[in-house]
């Protein structure tokens, strides 16, 4: 009895050791694709390149405050229904 309470013990043990080595590679694969995502693209000496990126960035940035925008006007629509009427 006692043999196969230490084997599945150990099963337990390796399995577990097994499992955090997977989280350890994908947590690293996570931080590469992170700082691969948010580092921003190396100086061009090309001043159309860089003038492209930068009105680039500025159409996103209002691209995404207008879907914010517009977001909250339709949310506010549904979170009428739930406020208290007077």
């Amino acid at each position: 009895m006692k043999s196969s309470l230490f084997s599945s013990l150990d099963a337990i043990q390796q399995r577990k050791a097994e499992l955090d080595a997977q989280i350890r590679r994908t947590e690293e694969e996570i931080a590469v694709d992170y700082a691969t995502l948010f580092t921003p693209p190396p100086p061009s000496g090309n001043k159309v390149e860089t003038f492209v990126a930068t009105a680039s960035r500025a159409w996103m940035i209002v691209d995404g405050v207008m879907t914010g925008y517009k977001l909250m006007r339709r949310l506010g629509k549904f979170t009428s229904w739930f406020s208290k009427r007077k």
